[in-house]
């Protein structure tokens, strides 16, 4: 008997001693899979990082052979908002007429134009005619540099079709978020701005198109921020639901028109 509880006890005694091994094995493993983890996440870092060291020089290589660019790959050069309803031969005409005056203009920069611009041109608006047969709505046509043109090189110009379709109705809401009472004036101010960035967000999201020149969906007034400003501030004892609003009916071509209610 007394042979066999020694057993038993030596047993016990391994089996410990192989569960704290296990352990801590487990904690080895954990912390080595963490730690994998993180090199890996870092070694990404460090090629992404790397990437776009190359992409820089290679850039500074071409810029240091041309000189300055003078159009950046998909700059936009025009936009135009096309009726559904304009005929085939007036559409062409009217394209025909701007993409002459941007190529005008590309020459008097320095930038060469391809003798067979006429051509490039025609199989675009047979792509563009599609789109607006298809469309129920009108269509905005941007016209943009299809490269990066230096300086004595050729320029090419690419049109890219957009369904002009409604992106928000009058009175919907588009952001909306509580607000606690507590609020400092800076603290308000933030709330806000943070709120419209949510809008401008949410309208890139639904394809509204930015402005060319400001690369904005729209704009508030001063006093309408200010405003909403104040009303906060006058209502710092009480928690408050902020909307941001449509104005009006917008479209993917129009600029952003909201009105901040708060409840």
């Amino acid at each position: 008997m007394d042979e066999i509880l020694g057993n038993i006890n030596i047993k016990s005694i391994e089996l410990n001693e192989l569960q704290e091994s296990h352990d801590m094995m487990s904690v080895d493993f954990a912390k080595l899979k963490k730690e994998t983890a993180e090199l890996t996440a870092r070694k990404n870092e460090l090629e992404e990082e790397i990437k776009t060291s190359i992409d820089r020089i290679s850039q500074l290589s071409v810029e240091t052979l041309y000189g300055d660019i003078v159009y950046h790959r998909d700059q936009l050069l025009a936009r135009v908002v096309i009726s559904k309803t304009i005929k085939e031969a007036d559409l062409k005409t009217q394209l025909l007429a701007m993409i002459n005056s941007l190529l005008a203009e590309a020459v008097e920069r320095g930038v060469i134009v391809d003798k067979d611009t006429g051509l490039i041109f025609n199989e675009q608006f047979k792509g563009l005619m599609d789109v607006m047969k298809a469309s129920k709505d009108d269509v905005i046509i941007d016209a943009l540099a299809a490269n990066n043109v230096f300086k004595g090189q050729q320029m090419y110009i690419k049109m890219r079709p957009t369904v002009n379709r409604r992106i928000f109705s009058t009175g919907e809401i588009i952001v909306e978020q509580r607000i606690s009472g507590e609020m400092t004036r800076v603290e308000a101010e933030q709330f806000v701005s943070s709120a419209l960035q949510r809008v401008s967000a949410e309208a890139l999201k639904r394809g509204m198109l930015p402005d060319a020149e400001t690369k904005r969906i729209g704009a508030v007034p001063a006093k309408d921020y200010l405003d909403i400003i104040e009303r906060l501030m006058r209502n710092r004892d009480n928690d408050a639901l902020l909307r941001a609003v449509a104005a009006k009916d917008v479209r993917a071509s129009d600029r952003l028109d909201i009105a901040f209610t708060l409840y």
